[in-house]
């Protein structure tokens, strides 16, 4: 223990000393003790003698011990002197110096002719060559917070298998990985299946601790890659080892006599944190195979690999305990005889291949292939982590983004899962490349130079253009306006070599270029002005703009149009076959455009027509491609400038004077957070309420896009006036006075009124009564002016004002009592009686009603009047009357007409202008029942009939059906019901504004529940039939027969209910095929139907599938959307028989009830929103759809008004 502390004592000394071999420090430790003989005694010459004798000896002992700890001493001195690196060694980063000298290397053709060696010839210690790689370092913290790795250059040393110099011991902390630790010198040697032995030196850290790059490796602090993210094996050196030594005073240079390197790589990092590993201890070096070797080997050899010793050792090198220990001396092992692992598949039998798609391009069919040609289910893909919209992966979160939308649905189609792991952009072209199985996804595009090195299965197309700050003035066109220019790039892209290209034709006013390796840290650079532009994909340029609120926006032409693909090895061109069929699957099926449109794309732009193999490549399979492209595929902008809406007032028209007018697609507007039921914004979530709406209809007509930023409503009309840009829409009230500072698009009018406790006894009239009381308003409105100017006038009582700055604050302060009264706008006044469960009221006479207005500033007039033109289209279209309506607003008392700019401005345009006002603009809410929709079938009166009709206790009827009968109902753990049935009845709830509250029970209970209880209904699947209306009566709703279901691989005949006979059949208890099966049973003589009775649809299922039943006798369309989401495990038979309506159950003596529901469907059903809903679950009106909807069998139509004609059901029903 001595011995090895003076060790480490002399190794932090050696720190600050040259490493020269012609000098070495070898201090001497020599004992000389002086002597000093006693006085001559009285005894004999003889005691003296001896007493002399005895001295000598000592003396002599004593300076032979110290010789041989002077030895010692200097042998530990030579030793580890090799071991610590100079005092002037510094850290190596990414900014070492282009013009580092070259050093020859001396190419060894002896790779491929000498066998391996599993131990070093010491005849030759110089490495086959000398070159570097980047090790990425992350920083250790002592508070937790994980730093970026820093990029670190080591110097590496080649070595060829036969002469490799490193004698060990060598140790593994992960039996998986060809990585060994020489543990003296603590150098990592890492095993290349390309051929190779590679050395690196270890890392000195502050404090003169070594480290090997190994062990930092696995404990979490060092990677080969940027993204840190964890080797695999087998590790390929080629893609890390750049062939370019490095020299300099702080680089370890070759050790001459050992092989290997002399010291490390001086850090200033401190300790890192180091766990204990288990660790695998050599005495020599095992073997690990390479590619050329084993490519030489027969089929039957086994396979090389080293058998690593089973005794495990807990000790860590850098321990007092590792020192001193001696060397086990192990023989070394042959390597066994590899052994498959492999278990059998548990999945169910595949189809035929011999299909192949030539019948028809189906989803089953796509999956059969897939599986016919690849052995996994599981795909690995690289992908980047900050690529937005693409991409984006943050902390341990699964990935998100457009491309990992599509790899889902691929993955749905092809039955698939795929597997992510990341790494930077440069890198995925030689990843792909080195790993046959591996594909990538991340905005790559597909050129010529690039399909040299992998195969592209194109997804996307864009191009190229220019990012600026917003404030910024200079004009960027095109690559040459970028001279002079502080530029940003991405690394490895199409736009590096773009900028660099041009760069190159610039003369004196070069490009500054910088070369990032992420989105995110491209846009830093450009809100911090280190750069001016940056050059990128029109589409993560157009989603930058999207996002930014107003900061950023894009300039010039957009250049260099071509596709993105997934990036497929080339000798696994079937894999990217697979995906390209995948994708023209998903063109014709809609789902790729309904992705598109999800991240804000069109088809004209971004979309591809069809998905191919590279850029002249093949699509693979014809019967996958749609026969013609999407029609918003080959779209293109409608009208001209010079038409101007002179042939009228059209959307087409007002969308190509908008694209005339405005440069931009994207128009930043400001608004509040909490103005309910106006705007309201929770979170990160988008914002919601009437004026969001209004906004998301004008941008529907204009093909804009609006984007939400957040502010007080007192600051709204100073941000407008600052920017032109800008717009604003928050409940703000169109003045003479706020017209002098912005201008006012029309859209909404109110008065204002007093809102007061329930409780509230005190007389409020008007403002005169608010003397004396305790009186919320909202930060710079009106009302705040109306009740100072009345403060002023109430003497020795004044009015206690309280200024708050949202709405939510207003009715807190009136619920806590903390006021007495809130002056507010009428509008927000009745949402907020709406939302207070009587809690509150309305007090008082509203007054002083006046427009809400757009806010836009004072020079973009033109904005406004887009504005108005838009506005005053939806009012004449009838839109505008069914928002107000949406939201408990009339056009009587809230609605504008026309809408127009300012107080007394221009209604802009007249041909937008609506020649008469909607009937709805002047009529009074109807009211009364003798009307009964003599007048039309519209949403009011239908309301109106329920109220006057049906005898409801509260705008909540209760519903009963089922937990698990997909798709029509789906209910899983404390979630809201989902499925066909609850879309139908959310429906028609938004027509007759009312709720259904929700309640679960089984099949066979639903007719007895509804018969005891009056206002309860229920809906699941249940047929109407002349048995079930002497119990229940029946609102129709949707219609479907009775055929089986088998599994796939079932090869018996199953035609009709006689085929049923000696077979085990599954029915759901209480249903018609339950008696049909039955009935039939009773015919089958001595070949009896095995029935099982199943309370459940997966039960059902799960029978079939486990062969506990041969046949599902079932609903049609039941059947219909099992087979669509097995994959190809079960199949329909049979013919259908016993067609029959579903209904909605209602009491008998509530028949009143059910009307009401049948007169929604219908006006459902002439809406087109029923012919929608059954789309929506693919389903068919000539197969599943009711037209129309009526009570019972036989029974009344109930208002022949909203029926829809004969002839349109003709239509609906083909």
């Amino acid at each position: 223990m001595v011995m090895d502390k003076e060790l480490e004592e002399n190794q932090l000394e050696l720190q600050d000393m040259s490493c020269d071999n012609d000098q070495q420090y070898i201090p001497l430790a020599t004992s000389e003790q002086e002597q000093q003989l006693p006085l001559k005694s009285r005894q004999s010459r003889t005691f003296l003698f001896i007493q002399r004798r005895t001295w000598y000896t000592t003396l002599l002992t004593l300076f032979i011990v110290g010789g041989v700890l002077a030895i010692a001493i200097s042998s530990y001195k030579a030793y580890n002197k090799h071991n610590v690196s100079s005092d002037n060694q510094e850290m190596l980063t990414d900014s070492v110096q282009d013009n580092n000298l070259l050093m020859n290397e001396e190419d060894s053709e002896d790779d491929n002719e000498l066998p391996q060696l599993r131990s070093a010839s010491r005849k030759s210690q110089q490495p086959e060559s000398l070159g570097h790689m980047n090790v990425y370092v992350r920083r250790p913290s002592k508070d937790g917070i994980r730093h970026r790795p820093q990029s670190l250059r080591f110097p590496v040393a080649r070595y060829n298998r036969q002469r490799f110099s490193l004698n060990g011991p060598f140790i593994s902390f992960n039996p998986r990985l060809p990585i060994l630790v020489d543990r003296l010198t603590k150098q990592t040697i890492i095993f290349s299946p390309a051929g190779g032995i590679y050395i690196l030196p270890p890392l000195i850290n502050f404090y003169g601790k070594m480290f090997s790059v190994a062990e930092l490796i696995v404990s979490g602090y060092a990677s080969l890659v940027s993204t840190g993210a964890p080797l695999t094996p087998p590790i390929n050196m080629l893609s890390y080892f750049q062939p370019t030594p490095l020299f300099g005073p702080g680089i370890p240079r070759i050790n001459p006599s050992r092989g290997g390197f002399t010291g490390g790589i001086k850090t200033d990092y401190k300790s890192f944190n180091i766990r204990k590993h288990p660790q695998q201890h050599y005495d020599t070096l095992p073997t690990y195979e390479s590619e050329e070797e084993s490519e030489e080997k027969s089929e039957e050899a086994p396979e090389e690999r080293y058998d690593p010793p089973s005794k495990n050792s807990e000790e860590n090198y850098n321990t007092e305990r590792s020192r001193s220990r001696p060397r086990p001396k192990y023989r070394p092992r042959q390597k066994p005889k590899s052994r498959s692992t492999s278990r059998p598949s548990k999945t169910t039998s595949k189809a035929p291949c011999s299909s192949n798609c030539d019948n028809r391009c189906t989803q089953e069919c796509l999956a059969n292939n897939f599986r016919c040609t690849f052995n996994s289910k599981t795909i690995n893909i690289v992908t980047a982590r900050d690529q937005p919209p693409f991409v984006s992966q943050v902390g341990n979160k699964p990935p998100t983004g457009f491309d990992i939308d599509l790899m889902k649905a691929i993955g749905d189609v092809l039955d698939i899962n795929f597997k992510y792991q990341y790494a930077d952009f440069p890198d995925f072209i030689s990843m792909v490349q080195n790993d046959k199985d591996l594909i990538s996804i991340s905005t790559e595009s597909d050129n010529a130079a690039r399909e040299k090195n992998v195969t592209f299965a194109q997804y996307f197309k864009t191009g190229t253009n220019f990012l600026v700050r917003s404030s910024y003035t200079k004009t960027i066109n095109g690559l040459s306006d970028l001279c002079g220019k502080k530029v940003a790039v991405l690394t490895g892209t199409s736009q590096e070599s773009d900028v660099e290209t041009q760069n190159a034709k610039c003369g004196s006013k070069k490009i500054t270029i910088s070369s990032l390796s992420s989105y995110p840290d491209m846009l830093t650079a450009l809100e911090d002005e280190t750069v001016d532009v940056l050059v990128e994909d029109q589409a993560i340029n157009f989603a930058n703009v999207l996002k930014s609120h107003g900061k950023v926006k894009e300039v010039g032409e957009v250049y260099g149009v071509g596709p993105y693909g997934i990036l497929c090895n080339k000798n696994n061109e079937e894999l990217c076959c697979a995906f390209v069929n995948a994708i023209n699957y998903l063109i014709k099926k809609g789902t790729y455009e309904e992705l598109l449109q999800k991240y804000s794309y069109t088809y004209a732009t971004y979309g591809i027509y069809p998905s191919r193999i590279n850029l002249a490549g093949s699509t693979c399979r014809s019967k996958c491609v749609p026969k013609k492209p999407p029609p918003s595929y080959t779209s293109t902008p409608k009208g001209s400038c010079s038409a101007n809406c002179d042939s009228g007032c059209t959307e087409e028209c007002l969308r190509d004077n908008f694209r005339c007018t405005f440069n931009s697609k994207t128009i930043n507007v400001v608004t509040a957070r909490d103005e309910a039921p106006f705007v309201s914004q929770v979170g990160n979530k988008p914002p919601t309420g009437f004026d969001i709406d209004l906004l998301d209809y004008i941008a529907d007509i204009y093909n804009i896009k609006f984007s939400y930023q957040y502010a007080d409503f007192s600051d709204f009309i100073s941000m407008v006036q600052n920017d032109k840009d800008l717009i604003s829409i928050s409940t703000e009230t169109d003045t003479a006075a706020r017209e002098k500072n912005v201008s006012f698009a029309q859209f909404f009018k109110s008065g204002t009124s007093f809102l007061v406790r329930s409780s509230y006894t005190e007389t409020i009239n008007g403002l005169s009564d608010l003397c004396g009381k305790k009186v919320a308003v909202l930060t710079g409105t009106t009302q705040e002016s109306d009740v100072t100017t009345q403060n002023a006038q109430c003497g020795s009582n004044p009015i206690t004002i309280n200024s708050f700055v949202s709405e939510a604050e207003l009715v807190t302060a009136l619920e806590d009592e903390t006021v007495d009264v809130v002056l507010d706008d009428d509008a927000s006044i009745i949402a907020d009686i709406q939302n207070s469960n009587g809690q509150l009221k309305k007090a008082g006479t509203t007054y002083d009603i006046a427009p809400y207005g757009i806010l836009c500033n004072k020079n973009n007039e033109q904005l406004c009047c887009a504005l108005v033109n838009a506005i005053n289209y939806l009012i004449s279209e009838g839109t505008y009357a069914k928002l107000l309506e949406k939201y408990g607003y009339t056009s009587e008392d809230n609605g504008i007409y026309p809408s127009r700019i300012n107080l007394s401005g221009s209604t802009c345009f007249s041909k937008c202008v609506p020649k008469n006002p909607p009937s709805s603009y002047t009529s009074t809410p109807k009211g009364s029942c003798s009307a009964n929709c003599n007048n039309g079938c519209t949403e009011e009166c239908l309301r109106d009939n329920l109220k006057c009709t049906c005898d409801l206790k509260s705008k909540t009827i209760n519903i009963v059906t089922a937990k698990n009968q997909p798709p029509f109902v789906s209910q899983v753990g404390n979630k809201p019901p989902t499925g066909f049935d609850i879309d139908l009845m959310k429906a028609i709830g938004d027509v007759l504004d009312i709720n259904f509250k929700y309640q679960y029970a089984d099949f066979p209970d639903f007719i007895s529940m509804v018969q005891n209880d009056k206002d309860l209904i229920s809906i699941s699947t249940e047929s109407d039939n002349t048995a079930r209306e002497k119990n229940v009566t029946f609102a129709q709703y949707f219609k479907t027969g009775t055929n089986f279901l088998v599994r796939s691989s079932y090869t018996k005949t199953i035609n009709g209910l006689s085929d049923l006979c000696g077979k085990k059949v599954a029915v759901l208890t209480g249903t018609s095929q339950e008696s049909d099966v039955e009935t039939q049973n009773a015919k089958c003589g001595s070949k009896k139907i095995t029935i099982s009775s199943l309370s459940s649809y997966p039960d059902m299922l799960t029978a079939l599938e486990d062969e506990t039943v041969d046949v599902l006798v079932e609903d049609q369309a039941i059947n219909f959307a099992n087979v669509l989401k097995s994959h190809g495990k079960v199949k329909e038979v049979g013919e259908v028989y016993g067609v029959e309506p579903y209904g909605i159950l209602c009491n008998k003596n509530n028949e009143e009830l059910c009307c009401a529901l049948v007169n929604a469907i219908n006006y459902l059903i002439k809406k087109g929103t029923y012919g929608e809903l059954l789309k929506k679950y693919s389903y068919t009106y000539a197969n599943n759809g009711v037209c129309p909807s009526r009570i019972n069998l036989a029974g009344s139509l109930c208002e022949s008004k909203c029926t829809p004609s004969n002839k349109r059901c003709q239509w609906n029903l083909g």
